[in-house]
């Protein structure tokens, strides 16, 4: 369960460079991951922060780092997700590049590493978990591989 603010909790587990998470997740609102190059690290080490079910649950995005527009690509998500019920979703990163969806389907969004903006891709990549500040929400982690 992540609080009522908007602070991530990282894990101490090493995901690599090339992983799938699988998750679902149960929130009014604002479900949101950083994916890190830094174990512990609350906001500089933010590689991307991923919103499912932001502005209102209304967008879902994926951004360069912590709330802010840095090379942010976002999509229409009205309703993905729920307060009442768990939903299924889905993470895959490879060497930088990362993908998110929903259940089975394909990736709703997409975001590819820019070396310009964003330097060296890191070594190996840590998952970190928060609400907004007015949502809380309910995680469950079924497969990193």
């Amino acid at each position: 369960m992540t609080p009522y603010k908007y602070t991530y909790v990282l894990s101490d587990v090493e995901l690599g460079t090339h992983f799938r998470v699988d998750f679902t997740l149960r929130a009014p609102r604002n479900g949101n991951l950083a994916l890190s190059s830094r174990r512990g690290d609350q906001d500089s080490g933010i590689i991307y922060e991923i919103i499912i079910g932001g502005y209102v649950n209304s967008k879902s995005a994926i951004r360069r780092c912590k709330l802010c527009d840095k090379g942010q690509i976002e999509v229409s998500t009205v309703g993905i997700v729920s307060d009442s019920e768990d939903r299924a979703f889905w993470i895959e990163y490879s060497d930088g590049d990362v993908s998110v969806g929903r259940g089975e389907a394909p990736p709703m969004i997409n975001q590819t590493w820019s070396e310009a903006e964003q330097g060296e891709r890191p070594s190996t990549v840590y998952l970190g978990v928060s609400t907004w500040r007015d949502a809380s929400g309910h995680w469950i982690f079924q497969n990193c591989s």
